[in-house]
């Protein structure tokens, strides 16, 4: 068992009872550490000069009215001033606060591309668009601007029309006198 120097100061100075002397006496005959904690204690106590005791006691008093004296400068926290805010104030202006925050975050996070810009900017995109047959031609003329015509499959409904052969989607610009009258 080991004992800590507190323990062994308290019973070179007497304050430790039965039976708990008798065994840290034992434990300090026994254990090196400890009887060379209780030695070093010895020799602090010879080496320290003698105080008076009511020396001690003018000090301890002393210091009692000291830290009683910093207690009472010490601002009690009764004392804080409170303010009564009305509700609707206090709902707007964290309301208001909200606001600030979000346009903040909204500010400082980049822009979403679009779809068209995501479709220019990426290579081997397979895209399936639904459009009217009024607009075919405004999607494959803006697919032609961003320099994206590379394969078009065209799905006609099946109801309307026979299908005879392959169909094939030219640009006029590739058709250089083909056609005869």
């Amino acid at each position: 068992m080991k004992v800590d120097s507190a323990s062994i100061s308290a019973y070179l100075d007497g304050e430790v009872e039965e039976p708990f002397r008798s065994s840290i006496a034992a434990i300090i005959e026994d254990d090196a550490a400890a009887a060379s904690t209780a030695a070093m204690i010895q020799r602090l106590r010879r080496a320290l000069p003698r105080t008076p005791s009511t020396i001690v006691e003018v000090s301890a008093a002393r210091s009692w009215e000291a830290l009683q004296a910093a207690a009472l400068r010490r601002p009690s926290r009764q004392r804080i001033r409170r303010v009564a805010l009305p509700l609707p104030a206090l709902i707007g202006t964290a309301a208001a606060l909200v606001m600030m925050i979000g346009l903040t975050i909204s500010a400082l996070l980049p822009e979403r591309p679009t779809a068209g810009d995501y479709l220019a900017n990426a290579d081997g995109v397979d895209v399936t668009i639904r459009v009217d047959g009024n607009d075919m031609e405004q999607v494959l003329q803006w697919l032609v601007d961003k320099n994206m015509l590379g394969e078009v499959d065209i799905q006609l409904p099946e109801q309307q029309f026979e299908i005879v052969g392959e169909p094939v989607l030219l640009k006029p610009d590739l058709i250089t006198g083909g056609i005869q009258e």
